[in-house]
């Protein structure tokens, strides 16, 4: 494959949990409406976690995209 098509696929990806992310952020803010507290704060905790750990992956995602695109250029 071209370095320019994984470069952009990368993207994509990064771009993808970016939006997984956020969707996970909003179901930790979710989580603690829930009437248990001890119930919403393992369920919030534990979406923070992989909210942290999603973010981390799109970062790398994105700079290695990034990186690849530029080598083309």
């Amino acid at each position: 494959m071209n370095e320019r098509v994984i470069g952009a696929v990368l993207l994509v990806l990064a771009a993808a949990l970016y939006i997984a992310a956020a969707a996970a952020l909003f179901a930790m803010f979710h989580a603690l409406t829930v009437r248990t507290t001890l119930a919403a704060v393992e369920s919030a905790f534990g979406t923070f976690v992989i909210t942290i750990l999603l973010l981390v992956l799109a970062r790398r995602c994105w700079g290695a995209g990034k990186k690849r695109m530029a080598n083309m250029a």
